[in-house]
């Protein structure tokens, strides 16, 4: 698939052959607005311009949570168990 001279794309063209989701996946992104579509009648077309922002923020995400560290360390377990595998009392 060419980006170039394209202003706008189907919703299976953006979510299955440039982001690499599922047909289904895809459709659910769209409805759910993680991917920006344009309704013209019963069509759904996504605008370049908003895939290129979406992809720019993830981008931007990963980037800003790669940067954060968790305080403390790792997450220490919620309950505490015996040998037995049941919940000990406290």
């Amino acid at each position: 698939m060419r980006w170039s001279g394209r202003d706008t794309f189907t919703v299976e063209e953006a979510g299955c052959e440039i982001l690499g989701l599922s047909r289904c996946s895809a459709y659910e992104f769209a409805r759910t607005a993680v991917i920006p579509t344009i309704r013209i009648g019963k069509r759904l077309i996504v605008p370049r311009v908003g895939l290129e922002r979406l992809l720019t923020g993830m981008a931007g995400a990963r980037n800003r949570n790669a940067k954060r560290k968790r305080p403390g360390g790792k997450r220490k377990a919620r309950h505490r168990w015996s040998d037995s595998g049941r919940k000990k009392e406290e």
